[in-house]
């Protein structure tokens, strides 16, 4: 995924505070791209993006034998059990 805003977003979801003093410090607004992949978010962040919003307890534990991991999943999770492997 791609994360790229234009400065004047980033400059108006920054605290006020924080974006005056850094203007005051002659910091300048730069543009930055940011590539994300599944290996920087966690499990509970996928899941959660993933998973339909009604589904409000995200799976967390789970046993695991050699390279198997093992989860009880709620009734509400086996239709996505799939997806959740």
């Amino acid at each position: 995924t791609l994360l790229s805003l234009p400065e004047e977003e980033v400059l108006s979801k920054a605290p006020v505070e924080l974006v005056q003093w850094a203007l005051a410090e002659g910091a300048k607004p730069i543009r930055q791209t940011l590539n994300l992949g599944y290996r920087d978010l966690t499990v509970d962040q996928v899941l959660r993006k993933v998973l339909p919003d009604a589904i409000k307890e995200i799976p967390t534990g789970f046993e695991t034998a050699g390279h198997v991991a093992h989860l009880n999943l709620r009734d509400e999770l086996l239709p996505y059990k799939r997806l959740i492997a």
